[in-house]
């Protein structure tokens, strides 16, 4: 009897493991590849990786975060990231204080983001331009169908890019000005308005152009004009 109690409580826990992933979601290939990119154009140049290896490494950490993470509380993180970065734009906050208001359960991520995807993240970069890891642009049919449309969370990391990695890396003592959230958002849709979601796609994960003449780093990672 002890026996069949055991194989039943065993039965269950796959069927609810079944069950739950069916209906989770998954993380998108490219998602994951901007997760990869993180950490690859991160790793520090003292740790003289190569790229084979600096690629396994990034890989490892990706698996782990995901298997920390779920798809729907990483979707979660960047809209309340993108949400503390709009009411900036209305209050003179400071990035540092951005960071800080995020939810319990979303500093939580942020943290395990620290701890496996920018583990040992250096501004001194051995690598400027990253590989396809898990997503490769040459063959975006095998990922998505010429209807595809721009997502919510397309908007959430190009927010997240423009207003951290351009206007300072140092958010601690970067000011949050009130006119970052609209520059950001501007150039968000700039590129909407220009470029077909597949163009989108195709244009962030190009590694092989060179990217002074990339639309995509061009005016996400780009220094603020006057004119802005």
């Amino acid at each position: 009897m002890k026996y069949k109690r055991v194989i039943i409580s065993i039965i269950i826990a796959v069927i609810a493991t079944l069950v739950f992933n069916l209906f989770s979601k998954h993380y998108p290939p490219d998602i994951s590849q901007e997760l990869f990119d993180q950490c690859y154009l991160s790793r520090p140049a003292s740790a003289k990786l190569t790229p084979a290896s600096a690629e396994k490494l990034c890989r490892s950490a990706v698996l782990e975060f995901q298997n920390s993470v779920s798809y729907d509380a990483f979707e979660e993180f960047y809209l309340d990231l993108y949400e503390n970065f709009k009411r900036a734009y209305s209050h003179k906050y400071r990035n540092y204080d951005l960071f800080s208001n995020l939810s319990p359960s979303n500093k939580s991520i942020f943290s395990v983001m620290n701890s496996t995807i920018f583990k040992d993240a250096s501004s001194d970069s051995a690598f400027q331009v990253s590989v396809p890891s898990f997503f490769d642009p040459a063959n975006y049919k095998e990922y998505f169908v010429e209807s595809d449309d721009y997502r919510e969370i397309d908007e959430y990391i190009a927010t997240y890019i423009c207003m951290v990695y351009i206007y300072g890396q140092n958010y601690e003592e970067f000011p949050a000005q009130e006119d970052q959230f609209k520059i950001c958002e501007n150039r968000y849709n700039y590129l909407k308005n220009t470029l077909s979601f597949k163009e989108f796609i195709q244009t962030k994960f190009n590694y092989s152009s060179d990217l002074n003449k990339n639309l995509y780093y061009n005016t996400m990672y780009g220094i603020p004009t006057p004119e802005e």
